[in-house]
């Protein structure tokens, strides 16, 4: 299953490579589905990155899509805690969150008090998303027109 999908990723690869698109349209693209998959709106970053493509319609879109799976199982539980991290760097709060107060309002089913707990995950979480997606989309822009430039050159 693995190695279908690899070869699945390889083929659609292959073809945004050796498309007629420019290496800034690549990596554009390529920057685009990156910013969106460090997202920490799960379930929204398909919808977020559809309408960046819309806006910059000068992009790849299956570059775009084929790099968003940098969020994945594997992936999820590390960006995420990376999005909080750099959250809380930015955004300092009084109080460290204690995950047992969460464990026990979720075994109380205090809604409210979860509701408030979660708000203290959900800022850093969304400002730390936005500039690790800001940061990682210009270092994928970057790197990416630098070997696609020297790359197209060879095809």
């Amino acid at each position: 299953m693995f190695n279908r999908t690899l070869a699945w990723l390889k083929e659609k690869w292959q073809l945004v490579i050796k498309s007629n698109a420019s290496p800034n349209e690549i990596s554009l693209g390529l920057a685009i589905g990156v910013f969106s998959g460090v997202l920490p709106l799960l379930g929204l970053q398909t919808v977020i990155m559809i309408f960046i493509l819309w806006l910059l319609r000068r992009s790849n879109k299956v570059a775009a899509f084929l790099s968003s799976w940098v969020m994945n199982q594997f992936t999820v539980i590390p960006i995420l805690y990376m999005d909080y991290q750099m959250g809380l760097f930015i955004l300092p709060q009084d109080t460290t969150l204690d995950f047992s107060s969460v464990q026990q309002s979720i075994m109380d089913m205090n809604i409210g008090q979860l509701f408030s707990v979660g708000k203290e995950i959900f800022y850093p979480m969304m400002v730390g998303g936005g500039i690790c997606g800001v940061f990682f989309a210009v270092v994928t822009y970057g790197a990416a027109f630098f070997i696609l430039k020297y790359r197209k050159k060879e095809i």
